[in-house]
Parts: C-alpha cells; structure tokens; sequence
C-alpha cells in the first residue's frame, strides 16, 4: 500500500507543485497553468468540464441494436 500511495499520490502531487511553483512568478507562462477537470454522469447525460468550458455528450440507444429476439430465430 505504500508504494502505491508513492507512486500514485505523493509523486504526482509533488510534480504538479513544483510545475506550478515555476509557472507561478512567470507572466509568459501562465497560460501554462493547471485546469480543474471534472467530469458528472446524470442518466444518459455525460457532462466534462475542463477550467470554464463544459461539453455534454447524450448517449442515445440504437433502437435496431436494442431488440433482442424480434426477427432472428435459430
């Protein structure tokens, strides 16, 4: 368990500071700074967000894909 926590949680959280510690003091880097991503599902609905921007994309069932049993018999 240690391990994983090293390698999956301490690592990467220390690389992200120490890139936002140089981005930080720098104005021609800051378009360089970090995003929150998000994503949510609400039903058929996936909505990501990435800093301000949000995309929705609706799952839809293929109605010919659906029907199990109507029109095949073995």
């Amino acid at each position: 368990m240690a391990a994983f926590i090293e390698k999956y949680v301490r690592q990467p959280v220390a690389e992200i500071s120490a890139f936002e510690r140089i981005v930080d003091g720098d104005p021609k880097r800051r378009n360089l700074v970090l995003l929150n991503l998000a994503t949510k599902l609400e039903g058929n609905q996936l909505s990501i967000s990435l800093g301000d921007f949000v995309r929705r994309i609706e799952r839809h069932e293929d109605p010919s894909l659906s029907s199990e049993g109507d029109g095949e018999d073995d």
